[in-house]
C-alpha cells in the first residue's frame, strides 16, 4: 500500500524530470544507439540488434503474452521497455508501443471473436457499450497524441507513473477481492456429506443438529442440488411467461438479435464511426502526412477543422448514447431477463461511460496507453463479469491503438521498421497469452493470480519509470541541458 505522504512526495519528485534534449553536435551528445545527425539524435536501424535490445525483444515476448491475456494491451509496460532497453526518446516510444498494444490485440481478438457469455447466449464481447464509447475514445485519441507533441517529457513521464500506481493499487485490490470470490467458491463446492457412509445405512444427524432434508432428484433418481432444481424451477416458470406474454414477439425479436455471432448493428456503428475519424485524420494532416483537402498545418483553418470534427464526434456519441437508452426502454417493456452483470442503460450511466472513454482515450494518445488499462478497471466497476470486460477492453483498443497510429504516422513519430518488429513480436507474444495462459488459469480456476501478477508488472513499470526520470535529471543536469517547458504544438 502507497501512503498519501509517499505519492506526494514522488509527484514532486517526478516533476524534476527534464524533457529529453534531441539536438546534438557529435555523437557522444546522444544516448545508447543514438547517433548525431544534422544537429539532432537519432535512433539506429533496427538491424543488427544490439545484444541489449535482444533482450527487449524477449521481454516484449514475455510482456505481451500477460497483458494480452489480461485484455490491457500492455501500453504502459511496453513505453519503459522501448525507452530503457531500445534507447528511444520518450516521445516515439509511445507511438511505438501503440503498435505493440495493435499487434497483440489484433491476435487477441481473432482469437475470441468466437467466444461466448459465460451464462447468456451472446457474445462475449459487450459490443454496445463499446459502441457508445467508441466515438469519445477515438476524439480522445486525436487530442492526446497532439498534446503528446507539445508535453515535455517529464510531465508525460510522471502522469504515467502516477497512473501506472493508481491502476496498480486498484488491480491488485480487484486481484484480491477475486482471489477470495474464487476461494469460497471452491470450499462450497465441496459436497457436504463428503464422509462416506455404508449403503444402507441412514447418516445419523449430530446433536441439535437439524434433520437433513431429502434431497431433490432428477429422472434418473440422482440428487439434484436444491439451487439447481430451483434455478430449473424458476427458468421453466420464466420461459412460460415468455411465451404466454403480449410482448413475447419483441421479447424474441431482441434475444434472436443477441443470439447472432456477431451484432452487425453495433458493429457497424462502431466501424463506421472508425472511418470516419481516418478520414477526418487525412483531412487534418499533420507534420508528417499532408491535408488530403490541403488544410495548411498548425493554420486557422487547421484548428478549425479540428474543433468542428470534435463536435461530429460528440454529436455521435450522444447519439449512439440515445440508441441504448432507447434499447433499455424497450427491453423493459417486452420483459427481458437482465443478467446480474448487465448495464441497464439510463442517462447517468451514458454519460459517465462516455466521459471516461475521452479520459481513456487521451491517455492513449498522450501516455501510450491502449486505453484498456483505464476502461477495463472501469467495466469491472460497474459490474461486468471479468471474461466480458477482458474481452470488450481488447476490441476496444484494437481502434484506439490503430487511430493512434495513424494520428502518429501523420505527425512523422513512428519508426516503421522498428514497429513492424515490435508488432510482430506483439502478435506472437498475444497468442501464447491468449492460448496458453488461459489454459493454465481454466485449469487450475484461478484467474485471479494473472490479475495479480498483471498488478505487480504495472508496479515494477511505474518504478521503473520513476528510476529512469531521477537517472535522467541527474545526467542532464550534470551536462547543462535541463529543459523543462512545454514545446509548440507545430
Amino acid at each position: 500500500m502507497v501512503s498519501r505522504s509517499g505519492l506526494i512526495y514522488l509527484v514532486i519528485l517526478l516533476s524534476s524530470v527534464l524533457a529529453i534534449d534531441n539536438s546534438c553536435e557529435t555523437d557522444d551528445d546522444c544516448r545508447s544507439l543514438n547517433y548525431c545527425q544534422e544537429g539532432e539524435c537519432t535512433h539506429k536501424d533496427l538491424f543488427s540488434l544490439e545484444p541489449i535490445e535482444i533482450v527487449g525483444t524477449l521481454v516484449i515476448l514475455i510482456m505481451s503474452s500477460i497483458s494480452n491475456a489480461a485484455g490491457i494491451g500492455g501500453g504502459p509496460v511496453m513505453t519503459p521497455i522501448l525507452i530503457l532497453l531500445f534507447y528511444f526518446d520518450t516521445h516515439y516510444a509511445i507511438p511505438l508501443s501503440q503498435v505493440v498494444i495493435f499487434g497483440g490485440s489484433l491476435i487477441a481478438i481473432a482469437l475470441k471473436l468466437s467466444y461466448r457469455h459465460p451464462e447468456k447466449d451472446r457474445p462475449l464481447i459487450y459490443y454496445e457499450l463499446v459502441m457508445h464509447v467508441q466515438s469519445f475514445v477515438l476524439l480522445g485519441t486525436t487530442l492526446g497524441v497532439i498534446l503528446n507533441a507539445a508535453f515535455p517529457s517529464w510531465l508525460i513521464l510522471a502522469l504515467l507513473t502516477i497512473l501506472l500506481i493508481y491502476i496498480s493499487i486498484k488491480t491488485f485490490r480487484k486481484g484480491k477481492g477475486l482471489y477470495r470470490t474464487e476461494t469460497q467458491k471452491k470450499k462450497s463446492t465441496i459436497p457436504a456429506n463428503s464422509h462416506r457412509e455404508t449403503p444402507g445405512e441412514t447418516p445419523e444427524e449430530a446433536p441439535g443438529e437439524a434433520p437433513r432434508e431429502t434431497p431433490n432428484e432428477d429422472l434418473n433418481g440422482n440428487a439434484v442440488d436444491d439451487q439447481v432444481a430451483q434455478s430449473s424451477e424458476d427458468n421453466d416458470a420464466s420461459e412460460s411467461y415468455r411465451l404466454n406474454s403480449p410482448s413475447s414477439e419483441k421479447l424474441e425479436e431482441l434475444l434472436s438479435s443477441e443470439r447472432k455471432f456477431i451484432p452487425y448493428k453495433w458493429v457497424a456503428m462502431i466501424v463506421g464511426i472508425y472511418v470516419i475519424v481516418i478520414i477526418g485524420s487525412f483531412m487534418k494532416g499533420g507534420k508528417g502526412a499532408d491535408s488530403i483537402i490541403g488544410i495548411e498545418n498548425c493554420s486557422e483553418n487547421y484548428y478549425l477543422f479540428l474543433g468542428l470534427f470534435s463536435l461530429v464526434l460528440i454529436g455521435l456519441g450522444c447519439f449512439t448514447g440515445y440508441l441504448l437508452l432507447r434499447l433499455n426502454k424497450k427491453r423493459e417493456e417486452a420483459g427481458y431477463d437482465f443478467h446480474k452483470n448487465d448495464i441497464k442503460w439510463n442517462l447517468k450511466d451514458v454519460v459517465a461511460i462516455g466521459a471516461v472513454g475521452l479520459v481513456a482515450g487521451l491517455g492513449a494518445g498522450m501516455l501510450g496507453i491502449g486505453g484498456g488499462i483505464v476502461m477495463n478497471p472501469v467495466m469491472l466497476e460497474l459490474g461486468l463479469l471479468p471474461e466480458v470486460s477482458t474481452a470488450s477492453s481488447s476490441f476496444m483498443i484494437l481502434f484506439t491503438s490503430s487511430i493512434a497510429i495513424i494520428q502518429y504516422l501523420t505527425a512523422d513519430m513512428v519508426d516503421v521498421d522498428y514497429g513492424i518488429w515490435v508488432g510482430c513480436l506483439a502478435v506472437v507474444g498475444s497468442a501464447i497469452g491468449v492460448l496458453v495462459l488461459k489454459k493454465l488459469v481454466t485449469k487450475y480456476q484461478r484467474s485471479s493470480l494473472l490479475v495479480l501478477l498483471l498488478a505487480v508488472i504495472l508496479a515494477v513499470a511505474a518504478i521503473v519509470i520513476a528510476s529512469y526520470g531521477i537517472y535522467d535529471i541527474i545526467d542532464k543536469e550534470e551536462k547543462g541541458e535541463a529543459e523543462y517547458g512545454f514545446s509548440e504544438f507545430c
